[in-house]
């Protein structure tokens, strides 16, 4: 490695007295994570003070490597396990053909005695986990559904289009209008004897439904840990996004970003719970839970929120709910994609349903 090549185990400890000190921000346009979502890491209870959250790479004081972890309690037929989702694994361009993005990833497995866990795998990492004994599970589909006529993603895939941007700027206006007041309208029809809750933490009556249906989850929920993974306080707002003077590799500051959660009310009884992530224009699905015989009415309150937010695209894996709202609703493009997540062969779970919810490892 380069003389100049200087590595950063961030612990939680660690990371509090970066947050002081201001450290991994100031004078760096590339950051690993805004603020916000550290001082939001901090305030995880699952997470020891000497438990790894990120490994670092810096050469001449830029960074070239990072790796972002959440240690996590998994359900298992041993009890509950500490594990750790490997959330991130960064390389600039520059260092791909270096040692470095390899020494961070296996110096981070031995650092937490191989409780790795992968939710996402991302094709330019296939190669090297092929090489690692890890094993496959949670075979799902990622659904991505749009609304409108998507400018930015034609121009993108056929250039000689730019001379009609303005026309398509009108299809698209045209196209997000028509499938939302469709959509709407088949959405109400549903909800017409629902009320909703909206939480900014969870009341009593939403956790005692949300623990009944999460019991058998892979990743153990407790109220305060849904809280905190739903918390608003990681993300960062900014209203004039080019004049935000960071690049965050993980996304945590957009011009527009929240969540929403709500539980479904029919005649005083929880029917549903939802939680979903409006990221500028995309509206990503975290929990989706109904109770029995109630599933169309969830979907058509998630459709109605839809319809109702500044969002073109739907994101999910949930395969019941994607298939459901193709068949169910109007939109313009879908596509598909089959997702699995691995496991490092030293967690012994041999006999653990090792089936991953929505719900489970999911941070955005």
């Amino acid at each position: 490695m380069s003389k100049q090549m200087n590595t950063v185990l961030v612990t939680k400890s660690k990371l509090r007295e970066f947050l002081e000190t201001n450290e991994l921000w100031e004078g760096h346009y590339l950051i690993p994570f805004a603020k916000s979502k550290a001082s939001w890491v901090l305030k995880n209870e699952r997470i020891d003070e000497e438990d790894l959250v990120a490994f670092l790479a810096y050469e001449n004081g830029v960074l070239v490597c990072f790796v972002y972890l959440m240690p996590d309690i998994m359900n298992s037929s041993k009890g509950k396990q500490k594990v750790y989702w490997s959330d991130k694994w960064w390389v600039a361009s520059s260092h791909k053909d270096t040692i470095i993005s390899s020494y961070l990833k296996n110096e981070v497995a031995r650092i937490t005695s191989n409780k790795i866990i992968v939710k996402f795998l991302g094709k330019a990492t296939e190669a090297y986990y092929e090489k690692q004994p890890f094993r496959k599970f949670g075979h799902r589909t990622r659904f991505f559904i749009m609304y409108n006529a998507d400018v930015g993603l034609l121009l993108s895939r056929f250039s000689f289009l730019k001379m009609l941007k303005f026309p398509l700027k009108i299809i698209d206006q045209i196209s997000l209008s028509f499938t939302k007041s469709v959509n709407k309208r088949r959405a109400i029809s549903k909800t017409k004897k629902l009320n909703y809750q909206y939480l900014n933490q969870l009341d009593e009556l939403t956790w005692d439904f949300l623990k009944s249906n999460c019991d058998e989850d892979l990743i153990l929920k407790d109220k305060v840990y849904v809280n905190w993974q739903l918390s608003n306080q990681q993300y960062t707002n900014t209203p004039l996004p080019k004049k935000y003077v960071s690049n965050c590799l993980i996304g945590g500051a957009f011009s527009n970003i929240g969540i929403v959660s709500f539980s479904i009310i029919q005649q005083d009884k929880v029917i549903g719970f939802v939680s979903y992530l409006e990221r500028e224009s995309e509206f990503i699905i975290k929990y989706f839970i109904t109770a029995t015989g109630c599933y169309e009415e969830c979907m058509g309150a998630l459709m109605e929120h839809f319809t109702h937010s500044g969002c073109k695209i739907i994101h999910t894996e949930n395969d019941e709910l994607g298939s459901k709202l193709l068949k169910s609703y109007v939109n313009i493009f879908s596509s598909k994609r089959t997702l699995y997540s691995l496991i490092h062969k030293d967690l012994d779970l041999s006999d653990t349903n090792l089936k991953i919810n929505e719900q489970d490892g999911h941070f955005s």
